[in-house]
């Protein structure tokens, strides 16, 4: 989930709806769509199925969902790793 509208290629405004975070708040998703970024190595890689929620200042990336889309995460010293 991110705030960061230049982040997305082209969002798909068809999905609405709402995420309930940790405080109990909420906050409404306006889009979602994939993200490409580079890897370490240089390696290109897109996330898919993110939401775009505008009232986000920072992105959150969840373990969770990584783990049931087959990814292996490891974090050690601060740095987050992850394969496919």
């Amino acid at each position: 989930m991110t705030g960061r509208h230049e982040l997305f290629a082209n969002i798909g405004g068809d999905v609405r709806g709402s995420v309930r975070l940790g405080d109990a708040s909420k906050v409404d998703i306006q889009g979602i769509a994939s993200i490409a970024f580079e890897g370490e190595n240089g390696e290109k890689w897109e996330l898919h199925d993110v939401f775009y929620i505008p009232a986000f200042r920072n992105s959150i990336l969840s373990v969770g969902r990584l783990d049931e889309g087959g990814s292996e995460v490891r974090i050690k010293d601060g740095v987050l790793r992850m394969w496919d």
